[in-house]
């Protein structure tokens, strides 16, 4: 049976990067935001959470100017679908998820 994999919205860390996300998609769910909006931002604030997390960086506090561009080169690199990289629309609507998830944070 498939190992099932560690939810990042969870944890007992008040300042993980998991648990506030999962306290900004549950305030996007108040504010009315659409389901599939939702799932969008969820699944682009998991990419981002789990590169982090990769990274030994799960709190808040630890993502600095340099952690972003880090991201943002690792987007321009990413492989899917074989050999295509991300398109620069799609770079940038994962930065600007994480644009409006940080604005949120302060």
């Amino acid at each position: 049976m498939p190992k099932k994999a560690k939810d990042c919205f969870t944890g007992t860390d008040p300042d993980s990067i998991g648990i506030l996300a999962g306290r900004y998609l549950k305030d996007c769910e108040l504010k009315g935001i659409g389901e599939y909006t939702i799932n969008s931002y969820r699944s682009k604030l998991r990419l981002f959470i789990n590169w982090c997390g990769e990274r030994g960086l799960e709190s808040a506090p630890g993502i600095t100017r340099e952690v972003m561009e880090g991201y943002r080169r690792h987007l321009a690199y990413r492989k899917i679908e074989g050999e295509k990289t991300l398109k620069l629309s799609s770079q940038a609507n994962n930065l600007k998820v994480l644009k409006t998830f940080f604005k949120w944070l302060s």
